[in-house]
């Protein structure tokens, strides 16, 4: 639906109706970060996360402006995932205790992806290969 909805967009005069990205699937993951996050991950939007080569040993991830290394690994239990709903049941006016966000089973897993942080530099320029393009 939402690459629907881009390729809406982009497919103005002046826009490429090519995307930039391609969506496989989706998946949940359990994500631990060791170290310093220096942001709060409430405030963050999901643009502002962004999993490169999920499915490699150790894959790149960005949260924000801050980039991770990540590591898979078993988990000691497992790991279980809701998701949480306004709750529609009538209250009671008596027992008036009902929650009123509701949570439903989602999906578990047992593994579990590690992060700890990298520092990324730019690249050096190799001696004797030129970056001038002349024509």
């Amino acid at each position: 639906m939402m690459a629907e909805q881009l390729k809406d967009q982009l497919g103005a005069p002046g826009h490429s109706t090519d995307l930039d990205y391609e969506t496989d699937e989706e998946c949940l993951v359990h994500v631990a970060v060791s170290g310093i996050l220096q942001e709060d991950l409430t405030h963050l939007t999901k643009d502002q996360f962004s999993f490169i080569d999920i499915d490699n040993q150790r894959p790149l991830v960005t949260i924000g402006n801050q980039a991770f290394i990540g590591q898979y690994q078993d988990s000691v239990g497992t790991s279980v995932f809701f998701k949480s709903s306004e709750s529609v049941a009538p209250r009671d006016a008596v027992f008036s205790r009902e929650p009123v966000t509701q949570v439903k089973y989602l999906d578990s897993t047992r593994k579990k992806l590690v992060l700890k942080r990298v520092f990324l530099n730019k690249k050096s320029a190799v001696p004797g290969e030129s970056t001038d393009i002349s024509s």
